[in-house]
């Protein structure tokens, strides 16, 4: 009789191990390990200051890390040969503007697009595309300088989309954006998500977090202090309540008898 043979796992899209990274006297992040598995849609959350944005730049490569490896897609994100093997696998969106300001959303699109080796037409189409799922059809054909900060947000998320990347890494993609314009780029994700796009997504809407992710982890003081699977209803019910449990309670509102106007 043959030996049955158990199919071995796929790697994760990303794999941090032991990793550490201190700013003088605070430590940001203290031997952290984590995997964020292929297809995933995964939210990183925690308090400010809790060491979400210094590993999320670690894991975009724009940031060494102390000690500890990171492995994205199977690449080292720190060195040269590693961000020119990801170079087309992989879309970014930091807490920064990573475009060029006097320049249309439409011509910074063109830019990457034509650096990655796609033509012309097709930067276009899937631009207008996805102007169009996000309703910023308005927009693309305007300055980065003259566009809100949640239009901007907005573009950078599209100008990270348009060369069908197979990981997004998204740093406070929901930040600054209207009700209607986050349930859009929420629904956007989704659909990614479905087609087999990996997102890894630091976020402080807790309710949207709940809508989309498939795993949650919460950091917190550099340490990694919970993480859940989610799939049906149930387990997102309550999932705020459970991630503020993982943070310790809220305290009692003060008094503020003095506080008479």
């Amino acid at each position: 009789m043959d030996e049955q043979v158990t199919p071995r796992a796929p790697d994760p899209a990303i794999r941090v191990a032991r990793l550490a990274r201190r700013y003088g006297a605070v430590e940001a992040l203290v031997a952290l390990d984590l995997d964020v598995p292929r297809g995933s849609f995964f939210a990183l959350v925690g308090r400010n200051g809790a060491g979400k944005s210094t590993l999320f730049r670690i894991i975009a490569g724009l940031q060494q890390p102390d000690s500890g490896t990171v492995r994205v897609l199977g690449a080292d994100p720190s060195d040269r040969a590693g961000r020119t093997a990801l170079r087309r696998r992989l879309g970014l969106v930091p807490d920064f503007s990573p475009l060029f300001g006097p320049l249309t959303v439409r011509e910074n699109a063109l830019i990457l697009g034509r650096l990655l080796g796609l033509d012309r037409g097709a930067i276009t189409a899937r631009l207008d595309e996805l102007a169009r799922a996000l309703a910023a059809e308005g927009t693309i054909d305007r300055p980065l300088d003259e566009l809100s900060g949640g239009q901007r947000k907005l573009a950078a998320l599209m100008v990270a989309m348009v060369p069908a990347p197979e990981l997004l890494l998204l740093d406070e993609p929901f930040a600054g954006l209207d009700p209607i314009a986050s349930r859009a780029v929420l629904d956007l994700l989704c659909a990614l998500r479905e087609r087999g796009v990996t997102l890894f997504v630091t976020s402080h809407d807790l309710a949207l977090v709940a809508r989309g992710a498939t795993h949650v982890a919460v950091l917190d003081g550099g340490r990694l202090v919970g993480i859940e699977r989610l799939g049906d209803a149930a387990s997102r019910t309550d999932l705020d309540e459970r991630i503020l449990d993982a943070l310790g309670r809220r305290t009692a509102p003060p008094d503020l008898a003095w506080y008479a106007p």
